[in-house]
């Protein structure tokens, strides 16, 4: 019988695994929030309908995400809450050299996405 010695275990799951401790549950959750489409400009009299999800280890969670906008006066941008969970509208009204800053956030805060968007003139 030859008896081997794990110098360096792969991860703490296949530790575990190999020790015979298994679970149901994985041992840290992933948690991002991805925009779709992504875009980083809109050119005034442009809008983009786009949607910001929490996913948790890759499989789309149910929360809510939020999202809160700074850098510019609401007279540079419109942001409209869709009925359809988690989507947006957002339209460039004028341009600006600062950019918008959009907060996305999900799970009490403890999630957040940050994407700056320039708003552009007609050129």
């Amino acid at each position: 019988k030859t008896n081997y010695r794990l110098v360096n275990p792969i991860s703490a799951d296949y530790n575990n695994i190999m020790n015979g401790n298994t679970t149901d549950e994985p041992s840290e959750i992933k948690s991002e929030i991805i925009i779709n489409p992504t875009f980083s400009s809109l050119v005034v009299g442009d809008s983009i309908t786009f949607s910001a999800n929490l996913y948790e280890n890759s499989v789309l969670a149910d929360d809510v995400v939020t999202c809160v906008v700074s850098g510019l006066d609401n007279s540079y941008y419109t942001l409209v809450e869709e009925t359809e969970k988690n989507t947006f509208t957002l339209t460039c009204d004028k341009e600006s050299l600062t950019k918008l800053v959009l907060t996305f956030s999900a799970d009490d805060g403890l999630v957040e996405k940050v994407i700056e968007v320039g708003l552009r003139g007609d050129f």
